[in-house]
């Protein structure tokens, strides 16, 4: 880590309501993640977890 970079741990609990042709798909993460603030940048970072599915590693 350089003295631009910076993180912390924190816990990421995300909802999301996905609607499309009458359908509608729900979804609810509860993941371990980072806050990271690189050069004043500041970014989340997870990974989800979906059973049967490939885990996704997420940035915002």
């Amino acid at each position: 880590m350089t003295e631009n970079e910076k993180t912390k741990k924190v816990q990421v609990e995300i909802s999301t309501e996905i609607n499309q042709d009458g359908n509608v798909e729900r979804h609810h993460f509860e993941e371990n993640g980072q806050l990271v603030t690189i050069n004043g940048n500041r970014y989340l970072r997870y990974v989800e977890h979906v059973t049967g599915q490939p885990d996704v590693p997420v940035t915002y």
